[in-house]
């Protein structure tokens, strides 16, 4: 699974549909913009990288180490860049 999630990345890292340098601010400002997009059951018609997922759910993990985080919170602290 680790091999398969490496070649992901991999992958990721050389073809993007979003224009921007992956792993750059902007590159997850975009990518963070779909996502919610998605969450709010618009029609996107990108697939998310897994990066971006990744980072949002270290980031909703995070805020709840941190203390209580409510439902409604989370999407908004998923898409946040300081990660």
């Amino acid at each position: 699974m680790h091999n398969l999630l490496g070649r992901i990345r991999k992958l990721e890292g050389r073809v993007d549909e979003s224009g921007h340098v992956p792993d750059s601010d902007a590159w997850y400002a975009f990518w963070a913009n779909q996502a919610c997009r998605a969450i709010q059951r618009e029609k996107i018609d990108l697939r998310i990288p897994y990066r971006v997922i990744d980072r949002a759910l270290r980031n909703v993990a995070l805020a709840r180490a941190q203390g209580a985080v409510s439902r409604d919170q989370q999407a908004e602290i998923a898409t946040d860049n300081r990660a």
